[in-house]
């Protein structure tokens, strides 16, 4: 598996996760098979000990996944759509730098403890 279609896939999972929350009518299928494609491409980059050049991508994975828990699905759309484009940064289209108006728009809404372990800009 090579990470240049890890990162388009998940980006894709991405948005299939924003798109299910953001309609009523709630594809479960679609959803279930997204979750745990993102959940595959997860333990591949852990047990290829890929988390240190990975912390932003596995930060978000991982919050998504918990948000998903939560079953807010205005909460879920809201995050999925402000992760949805981080897999450009591995591509070398963006710097992480750039998502400070979508990271400070969700934790505004949702709660300035979102992004704060890994973006000092979140809190501000």
């Amino acid at each position: 598996m090579k990470l240049n279609d890890i990162y388009q896939d998940l980006q894709d999972c991405f948005i299939k996760i924003r798109h299910c929350s953001f309609t009523n009518s709630l594809d479960c299928v679609l959803f279930e098979k997204t979750i745990e494609k993102i959940k595959i491409h997860e333990q591949y980059i852990t047990e290829n000990q890929l988390q240190n050049e990975h912390q932003i991508l596995l930060y978000c994975i991982k919050t998504l996944l918990q948000i998903i828990d939560e079953n807010d699905k205005n909460k879920i759309c809201d995050f999925a759509d402000t992760i949805h484009n981080i897999p450009e940064i591995y591509f070398g289209k963006r710097d992480f730098d750039s998502f400070s108006f979508e990271i400070k728009e969700f934790c505004d809404k949702h709660g300035k403890e979102y992004f704060a372990e890994i973006y000092e800009g979140a809190n501000t």
